[in-house]
């Protein structure tokens, strides 16, 4: 049994793989060991301004942290930041993608704290157009018949865990949310080229040592319906409750579609299947994306590190760090680079574009979910520029614009919560004044 590795899972439980597994495991540590050949040129003491960074990487893990930053063409210079953003960015691009990468706190898995360095990037880096989330997550068996070190890109994630708990069930209130229309259209184009030919994973990660493939018999997928002790074959599993799968000869596949997201280590195949069972078409799930998704629309990538069961071990970790890394960098190969022309610069700049545009209120990719409101009231001199800003069912959306040709007059609104038994007290009025612009529900 090898040294327990980095991670958020445990070694393996007693019942886990055979000892000519452990020695097929033990050789890949000797041939692979820690070894990185990072791709990136060296330091680069760059003129590259803050506006010019259009792409945000969010990882919950350092070696997730490790694997993105061995996918930059370049490594920028560190920069100053504001003194109330706790983020620790690496900085650097892929091709004319200016990316910033962050890493949750070490210790700090979870919903919570991913939309909390989401919201500090997003505040730190206005010009960001594209906000991804890579790492590792736990594999579903399904149709799809996912094998560790698979892709998952999140076409819809959704959080699993959030909802009210009754004596006899739990009515999940969590909602789906996707990545925004520009994410979506170049996925699609991402997935289209795909159906011609492999994925350039494979390619991306030759040179890297510490992201080689580990042997094929090591990804074992234990049978959910069997006890780990028992030698009786079920029908889809041997005497080890091993479940039989053909083998394959290519390399690792990219699967598109949901993931479940919460703050809890899945753990139990039992639990696993549920919440596949009761969400629909669920292919991994994992713990942050759902907060960043609160806080941003963004897309969520997945490596399959494990199938979120008893037998879940830190083994693949590197290998499927590595290919979500590869597939998030191929994905930024088909993306246009897209940049908001005059950005509004992050809180304290003293820049003349800041002096342009304070007279300008920018509201720019904020979502509030059920229920949720969103109210601006803008100066009788300042103006409102709306860029995605959602909110889901049953929400409030309510701003006040200063632009007068986009209403034409004056309007007093008085905007108030819906009576609905959900509402523990009577509507609660949340505008009334006379502001210029619209206000809608």
């Amino acid at each position: 049994m090898p040294p327990k590795r980095r991670g958020r899972s445990h070694s393996d439980p007693a019942g886990g793989p055979t000892p000519s597994t452990e020695r097929k495991r033990q050789k890949h540590e000797q041939n692979h060991g820690d070894s990185l050949e990072l791709c990136m040129t060296d330091q680069k003491h760059s003129n590259v301004m803050i506006e010019d960074y259009s792409v945000g990487w969010i990882c919950a893990l350092s070696v997730e942290l490790a694997a993105a930053k061995s996918m930059l063409d370049t490594l920028h210079a560190a920069r100053d930041q504001d003194i109330h953003d706790t983020n620790a960015y690496i900085y650097g691009n892929i091709g004319p993608h200016n990316i910033v990468l962050a890493c949750l706190p070490h210790g700090g898995a979870g919903t919570h704290n991913a939309a909390i360095v989401a919201t500090h990037l997003r505040r730190s880096f206005p010009s960001i157009t594209l906000m991804l989330m890579v790492g590792i997550g736990g594999g579903i068996p399904g149709p799809h018949n996912p094998r560790l070190g698979d892709v998952v890109v999140g076409s819809e994630v959704i959080q699993y865990d959030i909802g009210k708990s009754f004596d006899d069930h739990f009515k999940r209130k969590g909602i789906a949310h996707r990545p925004d229309s520009n994410t979506r259209t170049t996925l699609a184009k991402f997935r289209a080229g795909h159906e011609m030919h492999q994925n350039n994973i494979p390619s991306i990660l030759r040179h890297l040592k510490q992201y080689a493939a580990p042997d094929s018999t090591l990804d074992v997928l234990f049978c959910s319906s069997c006890k780990s002790s028992s030698t009786k074959d079920c029908g889809f599993c041997d005497e080890h409750n091993y479940v039989r799968r053909a083998p394959r000869s290519a390399g690792p596949r990219i699967h598109y579609g949901k993931i479940a997201s919460g703050n809890q280590v899945i753990r139990n195949a039992m639990k696993r299947d549920k919440i596949a069972e009761e969400l629909l078409d669920v292919l991994c799930v994992d713990m942050e994306a759902a907060g960043v998704m609160d806080s941003f629309p963004c897309l969520s990538i997945r490596g399959l590190s494990d199938y979120a069961d008893a037998y879940k071990n830190d083994f693949w970790q590197d290998y499927a760090a590595g290919t979500a890394a590869a597939c998030a960098k191929e994905f930024l190969s088909v993306m246009p680079c897209r940049r908001i022309s005059e950005p509004f610069p992050a809180s304290g700049s003293n820049s003349p574009l800041f002096h342009k545009k304070q007279s300008e209120i920018f509201l720019r990719g904020i979502e509030a979910g059920d229920w949720g409101m969103q109210v601006v009231i803008p100066e009788a001199n300042q103006s409102v520029v709306v860029i995605g800003a959602t909110v889901g069912e049953n929400g409030i959306q309510a701003i006040g614009c200063g632009i007068e040709n986009l209403c034409g007059q004056w309007q007093a609104r008085k905007i108030e919560l819906p009576d609905t038994d959900d509402a523990e007290d009577s509507p609660t009025p949340l505008m009334d004044e006379c502001t210029p612009g619209y206000a809608r529900q």
